[in-house]
């Protein structure tokens, strides 16, 4: 049987499936989208998306003795591995992962063309990036003091991803309670890649000293602004 992927995390477990490469593929995991079958439909149709506070009903299966909540990479997957599923819950496996609850693995596509099993210490590790919410209330400034090490590292590492055309950073205070500020590495990447493959692995290089987002030249939001306006890049790609 013949998988084709019909989209980028698909494109990845389809080269970790040849290279071995686990990390990379749980990277691409946590920042796209995957499809959880249901049982029920939902009053509003056939697809949920996973909200803040979101209680859901994991399906679950036992399998040599380890118990998998069954995760599909598409809707093509998931019409393959569960076709009587009655509805489904869209997530990211962030997402997921935040509501994971003790004694599951994960299979990724059971049933399907290319599967794989996640063990639950592997999900959860699945949350451990962290992430500043969409459209929050943010200061955004230079940090006071550069932590020229952690920089040195981070452009270290830009050198190695090809699809990496340059680097940012800012210290940003999200207006929330509990919120401490933080520093921010915003990340302009070329069409057609995986962005969060590429935010999960520049977070990892810096061992979680900063927090990943992408970096839109064009953009209105308020870090795009700032950096365009009056940062300088911290690595930017030779021509």
């Amino acid at each position: 049987m013949t998988f084709t992927p019909v989209n980028p995390l698909e494109q990845v477990l389809l080269d970790v499936s040849e290279s071995g490469e686990h990390e990379q593929f749980l990277a691409a995991l946590a920042a796209n989208p995957v499809f959880v079958p249901g049982q029920a439909p939902p009053a509003d149709g056939q697809e949920h998306e996973l909200g803040e506070g979101d209680e859901v009903e994991l399906p679950v299966f036992e399998h040599e003795g380890t118990r998998f909540v069954p995760v599909f990479t598409s809707l093509e997957q998931l019409e393959i591995g569960a076709p009587d599923a009655a509805s489904y819950v869209r997530a990211s496996g962030e997402d997921l992962a935040s509501i994971w609850p003790e004694g599951l693995a994960l299979a990724i596509n059971p049933g399907g063309e290319l599967s794989v099993a996640i063990p639950e210490e592997d999900v959860r590790a699945l949350s451990a990036t962290e992430h500043i919410p969409a459209g929050s209330d943010l200061t955004v400034g230079a940090p006071a003091q550069e932590p020229e090490e952690l920089w040195a590292t981070l452009r270290a590492w830009a050198a190695t991803v090809p699809a990496l055309r340059s680097a940012h950073r800012a210290l940003v205070l999200v207006h929330a309670p509990g919120r401490e500020p933080q520093l921010v590495v915003g990340l302009e990447l070329d069409e057609r890649v995986d962005p969060g493959a590429v935010l999960n692995a520049g977070a990892e290089a810096l061992d979680g000293a900063a927090a990943f987002t992408l970096y839109d030249p064009d953009g209105d939001d308020p870090l795009s602004q700032w950096w365009r306006e009056k940062g300088s890049p911290l690595y930017s790609r030779a021509q």
